[in-house]
């Protein structure tokens, strides 16, 4: 008996790359943030040194826990296993919570205004656009 492998669609590999690409840019933010020299931060203007300077180490973790679970469940989406969705989820919450205490227990709003908002809002539009569409796509079989 023959087995037909199912067809995966061109967009399938379009999203797959673009979302390893965007957490690979997630994981390179992350170590940049991690590692900014004495120098870095002394050109950074003074309320974005108590922003950087004040992190805790909760929203250091989450930070991690968002682009390291983004960045493996986009591996697995490129390798097409079904552990992207759990990955995405773990991604997702992570962007969240990073976002969610740094905009409402940080003076991020007096700090960056209106800015605040736009980059933690495509970030975790992306999050849960990768979740779901990873789990359309185990839905479909396609990973």
């Amino acid at each position: 008996m023959e087995t037909r492998q199912k067809q995966i669609p061109t967009v399938f590999w379009v999203i797959a790359v673009t979302a390893l690409l965007w957490n690979l840019m997630g994981v390179a933010a992350y170590l940049s943030d991690m590692f900014k020299s004495a120098e870095e931060i002394a050109i950074m203007e003074p309320s974005m040194q108590e922003l950087y300077l004040n992190r805790t180490m909760f929203q250091n973790v989450v930070y991690g826990i968002g682009v390291v679970g983004g960045l493996i469940g986009s591996i697995a989406l490129v390798i097409r296993k079904p552990l992207a969705m759990f990955f995405f989820f773990i991604s997702l919450v992570g962007v969240i919570l990073q976002f969610v205490y740094g905009l409402a227990f940080t003076n991020a709003y007096e700090a960056l205004g209106v800015s605040s908002f736009i980059l933690p809002a495509v970030v975790i539009l992306v999050a849960a656009f990768l979740f779901w569409y990873s789990k359309a796509c185990v839905a479909k079989g396609l990973i």
